[in-house]
């Protein structure tokens, strides 16, 4: 939720005054039973707009979140591979002598 509420209203109430100027083309009168007045597709036209915006939304987050997996995966073969490397070089190092008992 990017609008607090109070965003949301005075927006709607500047579109209403655009309306009643005849200015700015605002939402759509409602009728009596609460349907709107105008044409159906130019509401279909917005929900699909939002939609198609929401799904790029949603295709970002998926892709970064299959990216931060990619990440992690590879930090941990990185560290794998360092453990065993370490572990090599404490075996096969000659300064790496075991204490003397």
């Amino acid at each position: 939720g990017g609008y607090t509420q109070q965003q949301l209203s005075s927006s709607l109430y500047a579109s209403a005054d655009g309306l009643l100027q005849g200015t700015a083309p605002a939402a759509p009168p409602l009728g009596a039973d609460g349907a709107s007045q105008s044409s159906p597709w130019a509401i279909r036209g917005e929900r699909s707009t939002m939609r198609s915006e929401a799904d790029k939304i949603a295709e970002r987050l998926l892709r970064t979140e299959e990216e931060l997996d990619r990440l992690r995966r590879q930090g941990q073969l990185i560290g794998e591979s360092l453990r065993r490397q370490k572990m090599l070089e404490e075996t096969t190092s000659p300064s790496h002598k075991p204490p003397p008992s």
